[in-house]
C-alpha cells in the first residue's frame, strides 16, 4: 500500500476483527482473567499483534478513499467499545477466574470464528484458496505462509491442551485444517503446472 499509495482492495474489516481478537486474547492472558501468569505468551504475542494491526489500520486510513476512511474509523471505534465492554463485564460481573476465563474465552472464540481462523493470516489464505481453486493455479498461494499457519496453530493448540484450556485450544483446529488444505492444493496445482491469472479486477472487500 505504501509503495503504490492505495489500499489495493484490501479488506479492512478483516484487520478490524483481528485487532479485536488480539485485544481480547491479550486481556485473557492477564492475571485478572487467567490464574497468575499462566498465559503470559498470549499477552506478549497478541500485544505485538495489536501494535502491528494498529499500524496497518492507520496506514490504510492514510491511503483509503474518504468513504473508506470513515468506515475504517467507525470500525476502529467499534472495536475499542466492544473490548471495553468485554473487560468491564469480565472484571465487574464475574468475581472468580474460572467464570472470567469462560466469558472472555467465549468472546475470543467468537472473534476467532468471525475471522474464520485462529491466525490473522488464515483469513487471507481463505481468499487465496478460493482464487487458486478458481484458476487452478498456485500463483497466489504461498506455501511458507501455510506452513507457518500450521506451525502457529499447532503450538497454540498444544499450549491450550497442556493448560487444560479448551477455549484457547479449539480455535486452532480450524487453523491447522486450513493450512493442510492449503498445502494439498499447492502441491496439486503445482504438479499440474497451473495457469496464469490476472487479479487486476479482483479485490478483497468486506
Amino acid at each position: 500500500m505504501v509503495k503504490k499509495k492505495n489500499t489495493e482492495g484490501v479488506a479492512y474489516c478483516i484487520h478490524a476483527l483481528t485487532l479485536f481478537k488480539n485485544f481480547v486474547y491479550t486481556w485473557y492472558g492477564f492475571p485478572i482473567v487467567s490464574c497468575h501468569w499462566e498465559n503470559l505468551p498470549l499477552v506478549t504475542i497478541n500485544g505485538v499483534g495489536i501494535f502491528l494491526e494498529t499500524v496497518f489500520i492507520f496506514i490504510y486510513i492514510c491511503y483509503a478513499p474518504w468513504r473508506e476512511k470513515i468506515k475504517v474509523g467507525l470500525s476502529f471505534v467499534a472495536v475499542v467499545i466492544l473490548f471495553g465492554l468485554t473487560t468491564a463485564i469480565s472484571a465487574v460481573v464475574f468475581d472468580d477466574h474460572p467464570r472470567r476465563k469462560l466469558f472472555v474465552g467465549s468472546v475470543g472464540l467468537t472473534a476467532s470464528a468471525a475471522t474464520t481462523a485462529s491466525a490473522a493470516t488464515d483469513v487471507y489464505l481463505l481468499f487465496v484458496t478460493k482464487k487458486a481453486i478458481h484458476t487452478k493455479s498456485p500463483e497466489y498461494m504461498y506455501s511458507y505462509m501455510s506452513l507457518l499457519s500450521i506451525l502457529s496453530s499447532t503450538i497454540w493448540l498444544a499450549h491450550g491442551i497442556l493448560n487444560h484450556d479448551l477455549l484457547l485450544a479449539s480455535p486452532n483446529i480450524l487453523g491447522i485444517t486450513l493450512g493442510i488444505v492449503q498445502i494439498i492444493l499447492y502441491v496439486k496445482y503445482m504438479k499440474k503446472g497451473g495457469t496464469n491469472y490476472n487479479n487486476g479486477d479482483e479485490q478483497m472487500t468486506c
